[in-house]
């Protein structure tokens, strides 16, 4: 009941071993049986695991908190999971890569923001 009046205009489902509870937006359904995890994927996890790739830097990586943050014995109930080993592998070759392709001319806006600061009446 409690989830019912937090989560009232959504509908969830939970699990566990020693049962499960749902909510349609209509009706609390409760079991005492031991629940069978669902199929919970759809099309949004390759998107999802499209973006994690994508923001993934390993400039920045430091495994030891990331396991901190969400342990490996969690890690089977996130999409992006399967890309975390390879993430971590190819990350020291993906560093080498940015340096060597680091930016030798500043972006095209750069001297448009220089010059619109340069007119910018200093403070009395």
């Amino acid at each position: 009941p409690f989830f019912q009046r937090r989560f009232n205009d959504m509908d969830w489902i939970i699990l566990t071993p020693h049962g499960s509870a749902s909510w349609d937006g209509q009706t609390l359904m409760t079991s005492t049986e031991p629940a069978v995890k669902p199929d919970i994927r759809d099309e949004t996890d390759d998107l999802w695991r499209i973006y994690y790739a994508s923001i993934f830097n390993p400039a920045r990586l430091k495994v030891k908190m990331m396991m901190t943050e969400m342990p490996k014995k969690y890690w089977k109930n996130l999409p992006e999971a399967e890309l975390i080993p390879s993430l971590i592998a190819g990350a020291e070759a993906k560093l080498i890569d940015m340096a060597r392709r680091q930016a030798s001319e500043p972006l095209p806006f750069h001297h448009r923001l220089q010059d619109a600061a340069a007119r910018v009446p200093a403070a009395p």
